[in-house]
């Protein structure tokens, strides 16, 4: 994209978990952990077992940090918590998903989050655990044994980074906000 911005000087740009800037573009992301961390917290206080699963997309910066924070906000409820992580390296392959899932599953999980754009994970898990899911309200998928999913409130971003495009008065910036501002929260 900083290719893109530099061949296209008069148009603005803003991307999503970039890490750099430029004249005419920008760079955002929210810190979804803290959601996830939250989520976290509501498994550590479901599981029995204390062994938590993750259905991952990719092993890098936007996904492993979502494992930690899930991890970590429950070790901050019960200390004997552990998670056992399964990747598919898709954002949407839910047969590969439902895979994962169902083989954490026979691996004696009692809690398990995911981190992909559909709800298969959820859905084959919820049936026999606890299941958090991810990006969007997953409860008619996951049916009884649903906790949450942490989601995202892009338009805390965009409805203003569009108005102050629209006034001209846009600049680029390295958003990044979290809970508090409303860019991320949980399912209620």
């Amino acid at each position: 994209m900083c290719t893109v911005a530099e061949d296209n000087p008069d148009t603005y740009f803003e991307h999503n978990t970039g890490y750099r800037t430029r004249e005419n573009m920008g760079r955002y992301v929210g810190r979804i952990y803290q959601a996830r961390y939250l989520a976290g917290q509501a498994a550590g206080m479901v599981t029995e077992d204390d062994s938590l699963g993750y259905v991952a997309a990719f092993p890098i910066p936007e996904v492993v940090p979502g494992i930690n924070a899930d991890t970590l906000g429950a070790r901050s409820v019960n200390d004997a918590v552990t998670t056992k992580v399964r990747r598919t390296n898709s954002w949407f392959d839910p047969p590969s998903e439902s895979e994962a899932a169902n083989a954490l599953v026979d691996e004696d999980v009692d809690v398990m989050a995911q981190h992909q754009d559909s709800p298969a994970a959820l859905t084959a898990a919820a049936a026999d655990i606890w299941a958090t899911g991810d990006d969007a309200r997953m409860g008619d998928q996951a049916g009884e044994n649903y906790l949450t999913s942490p989601i995202w409130h892009w338009e805390e971003f965009y409805g203003p980074t569009l108005q102050a495009v629209y006034d001209d008065e846009w600049v680029p910036d390295s958003y990044w906000a979290g809970v508090d501002s409303g860019i991320c929260s949980l399912d209620e």
